[in-house]
């Protein structure tokens, strides 16, 4: 990820907690530039979520379906929470899973928190059909805060209909991963709008796997419907029996960061308090 422009650095200089935010996520900078950021807020669960926020534009709160990922959480240029183009079922699961994972790790880590949280790469993840809705999903998750200093991160994300669709995301959606990263990144800048967002997520619809009959996965190769679809519905199948052997529903992984290798993560669900605490960075004695 290159250098930010300069309206981004003088925004930093406005707004040192987006600042840190930005940084951190980006070059995974030394933890003593963040000090003064445990005077910010943790985020508070309020009686209601992703709420409508007036705007001259469109609402920020949709429902409607979209190839184009949709996205749920904290930006700097609003107060409070907002989303657009994700289903309700799967804003409340989500939310309800960041809210008790958060808090699980602001416990265990303490004053520490800020830190880690500030520090934590870019997530990837793919989750299979069945875990949090009826089918899968597939995004990035960011450490991002509000415009009063809320922490709270922000997810962009978008359904996968199958097993052949995560497994596209696995195997070839690199490219596409970068980009959401590349626009969740470019909204830290305060002077950014939910629109400059949506902009940047328009071109960003995840390719469809090439379609091939059900049975074609089982039948014989000359019942597919073309030679390149061989490719897709293998590594549905790939993804599928390795899900199984392994009993991972859900993959996160990272593209990699300045202080070392890629990571990634595994796990039969949603990942629990000691491994959201993982996907934070422990910090290290």
């Amino acid at each position: 990820m290159g250098a930010l422009p300069d309206v981004r650095r003088r925004a930093d200089r406005r707004d040192p907690a987006v600042g840190a935010v930005r940084r951190d996520v980006q070059c995974r900078g030394a933890p003593h530039r963040l000090r003064d950021l445990r005077l910010e807020r943790a985020q508070s669960v309020p009686p209601a979520r992703a709420q409508p926020v007036p705007l001259p534009h469109r609402p920020v709160t949709e429902e409607s379906p979209s190839s184009i990922p949709g996205w749920y959480g904290k930006l700097p240029s609003l107060g409070d929470f907002a989303s657009r183009r994700l289903p309700v079922e799967f804003v409340k699961a989500w939310d309800a899973w960041l809210q008790d994972v958060l808090q699980a790790s602001r416990e265990a880590l303490g004053e520490a928190w800020f830190d880690a949280y500030l520090t934590m790469p870019i997530w990837r993840f793919v989750l299979l059909p069945g875990l949090v809705t009826q089918r899968g999903w597939a995004g990035v998750l960011m450490p991002s805060v509000d415009r009063v200093g809320r922490h709270f991160p922000l997810t962009v994300a978008v359904e996968l209909p199958s097993h052949e669709a995560a497994a596209h995301a696995v195997f070839e959606g690199a490219g596409w991963f970068a980009g959401l990263e590349d626009a969740a990144l470019a909204v830290l800048d305060p002077t950014r709008s939910v629109d400059d967002l949506d902009e940047a997520l328009a071109p960003c619809a995840l390719p469809a796997p090439l379609a091939a009959a059900p049975e074609a996965a089982i039948g014989p190769l000359r019942a597919l419907p073309s030679v390149e679809a061989f490719g897709p519905i293998a590594e549905g199948e790939a993804l599928r029996a390795w899900s199984e052997s392994t009993g991972w529903r859900a993959l996160w992984w990272t593209r990699g960061r300045v202080d070392g290798d890629s990571l990634m993560l595994g796990c039969a669900g949603l990942p629990a308090a000691e491994e959201f605490g993982w996907l934070l960075g422990r910090p290290r004695g």
